[in-house]
């Protein structure tokens, strides 16, 4: 009697765990078909199917050191995208899933095929009363180990190139009179101020932003273009300064030419210009 019971109990442990691996085995079977679910949504512009997979107080983090959003920032970033029809396309290569012992929270990890190569992905998922959801995600770029030096060596580039498209994006806005592109590129503390001569005296003549900006609004037959024959980019941290001569031009024709010296800052939004000081004259011009 004794042995039957043993034997019994011995069969009923393994069933309940042959049970308990099935289960598990169906969870992660779920959930890497959840995950699909959540690319294709991005590959077929679906904002509804790919934030509704993620919880309220969801962490993004992207390939750029700055990209760590919640939900929120991630949607507002990845809205423009969504809205042209087509977001990004991303199919798992692989994927490893793992879950806790009472299987209400899993981690995972998955290698990525994208349109910026070989990606890997890490997230954890959480089990809600509205089902799962994924609470934290991160995306990287893989990097082959024999071209790691010449990653650092195109990572140094990186900031200097940020900075020069933001004072490139300033004088597209004024060329095309976007207002709103010109706006993006200044802080909100930001100074303008000129360089001139007159009777022999050095004046500094002070613009605030805001009318420097009205003026680029205000409509005119006339069409100003600012060319910058070229770019010197100094960095320290957060902090640059560039040194950019420039010719003027209004409807094609040379007006006059000088320099500009920016400072920008990096900020949680990017770098932004923080003063313009400028010189203007006709004299010593190439032209």
């Amino acid at each position: 009697m004794k042995k039957t019971t043993t034997t019994a109990l011995l069969l009923g442990f393994l069933l309940y765990s042959n049970f308990l691996l099935a289960q598990k085995v169906d969870t992660k079977i779920m959930l890497n078909t959840f995950l699909d679910a959540w690319h294709k949504a991005a590959a077929n512009a679906d904002a509804v199917g790919y934030f509704g997979k993620m919880s309220d107080d969801a962490i993004y983090i992207g390939t750029d050191a700055s990209e760590v959003w919640k939900k929120s920032e991630f949607e507002a970033f990845a809205k423009p995208y969504f809205d042209k029809g087509k977001a990004w396309d991303f199919t798992a290569n692989s994927r490893n899933i793992y879950l806790d012992k009472k299987q209400k929270t899993a981690w995972f990890d998955e290698n990525l095929k994208t349109w910026m190569g070989v990606c890997r992905g890490s997230g954890i998922l959480k089990l809600t009363k509205d089902g799962w959801k994924i609470k934290h995600y991160v995306l990287s770029v893989t990097i082959h180990n024999d071209l790691i030096q010449e990653f650092i060596g195109l990572e140094s580039l990186l900031p200097e190139k940020e900075i020069t498209a933001v004072i490139k994006k300033l004088f597209k806005g004024m060329k095309t009179k976007d207002t709103d592109l010109v706006k993006t590129t200044f802080h909100e503390n930001a100074q303008l101020h000129t360089v001139m001569e007159k009777d022999g005296k050095t004046i500094l003549r002070e613009e605030k932003v805001s009318g420097f900006i009205a003026v680029i609004g205000t409509p005119t037959k006339n069409t100003y273009d600012e060319k910058v024959v070229s770019y010197e980019v100094k960095i320290d941290g957060k902090m640059a300064t560039v040194w950019t001569p420039y010719e003027f031009y209004v409807d094609d024709k040379f007006a006059h030419c000088g320099v500009n010296a920016f400072q920008l800052i990096k900020t949680k939004d990017g770098w932004k210009i923080t003063q313009i000081t400028d010189t203007r004259r006709k004299k010593g011009c190439k032209q």
